[in-house]
């Protein structure tokens, strides 16, 4: 998970068919707890590779980079929650 402007990036390592992802799919929103803080999670939608891999930073990037990881997701926060 890698935080950026209104919201977090996360790269489904293990696919589409992992409980977390599908149940925030279904519901259309969930709650995330990120360094000890609790956010809202508005939604969930597609995010591009090279962007999603530049979130996390050097070195994760590299490393997201070399392992060919192309599946990113941006999870929108509430809009009523600190940024």
């Amino acid at each position: 998970m890698a935080a950026v402007d209104g919201g977090f990036v996360a790269e489904l390592t293990y696919g589409t068919d992992v409980a977390w992802y599908r149940n925030v799919v279904a519901a259309g929103h969930g709650v995330l707890v990120f360094k000890g803080v609790e956010y809202a999670i508005a939604g969930i939608e597609p995010y591009p590779a090279e962007p999603g891999r530049r979130a996390f930073g050097f070195p994760a990037e590299l490393i997201l980079r070399l392992l060919r990881r192309q599946e990113f997701r941006f999870l929108r926060i509430a809009k009523d929650q600190p940024q």
